[in-house]
């Protein structure tokens, strides 16, 4: 085999290695950052939860100091009923109790309503706050792995890129430049093996002359329909 070929085959072997620890930490970021997104948005929905809440209670604190002092209303309006003489006074004052009395059905309902509504969001509250602790538990543990792996990860692309970077001037210059911008493309592919005619980096069949011209990797081939250099198993 020519010893372009070699080299080249054994260059792509290493750019492979760093493109595969380049997306191994892409993937291991994006992971860190949907942790970290899971997280923040718990903590979002727990304040939106404590500001509902905050504001049931003080709904709550209000109907019970209103109807406190609406009952206390009633109760002096009661104790001056006994105290009238006529019946026009009598009448007059029970349409004010009847208005007091209507207002307390209300309040009494709205306060209900305040009291379930806390109780219902203190469940969800507390139910919120132990998913966040369980999420944050875990996400804490994965992303410590995923910063390991991140970090193995750029000691693999470092180390094989600096010995490609080595190597890479090995290649004999006619072939260098093509061979380095391929690698550099987004496929980062720039010498692929061809499999019978097929060319095994588009799957296109290669031209019979081009085939031909492999013969035994004598030298570098180009495939005619994608640009990388081809060889033979």
């Amino acid at each position: 085999m020519n010893t372009d070929i070699k080299k080249m085959i054994e260059l792509q072997h290493l750019w492979d290695q760093v493109l595969d620890a380049r997306n191994t930490m892409e993937r291991a970021k994006k992971s860190i950052l949907h942790w970290e997104r899971n997280v923040a948005e718990l903590k979002d929905e727990i304040k939106t939860i404590e500001k509902k809440l905050q504001a049931a209670r003080a709904d709550s604190d209000s109907s019970e100091l209103e109807l406190g002092d609406i009952e206390q209303k009633i109760t002096n309006l009661g104790k001056r009923r006994n105290q009238l003489k006529t019946q026009k006074e009598v009448e007059a004052l029970d349409h004010e109790l009847d208005k007091k009395n209507n207002e307390k059905d209300l309040l009494e309902e709205k306060l209900i309503n305040a009291m379930e509504l806390t109780e219902s969001l203190e469940k969800e509250l507390s139910l919120k706050s132990s998913q966040l602790a369980d999420t944050r538990a875990q996400a804490d543990n994965d992303i410590e792995m995923l910063k390991q792996k991140i970090e193995l990860a750029n000691e693999d692309e470092n180390n094989n890129k600096s010995q490609f970077d080595e190597g890479i001037n090995d290649v004999s210059p006619e072939y260098r430049s093509r061979f380095f911008k391929l690698t550099g493309s987004e496929h980062g592919k720039a010498i692929v093996p061809i499999k019978g005619e097929i060319c095994q980096g588009c799957n296109f069949q290669v031209p019979v002359s081009i085939v031909m011209e492999l013969g035994e990797n004598e030298k570098p081939v180009i495939c005619t329909n994608c640009g990388r250099y081809i060889y033979r198993n």
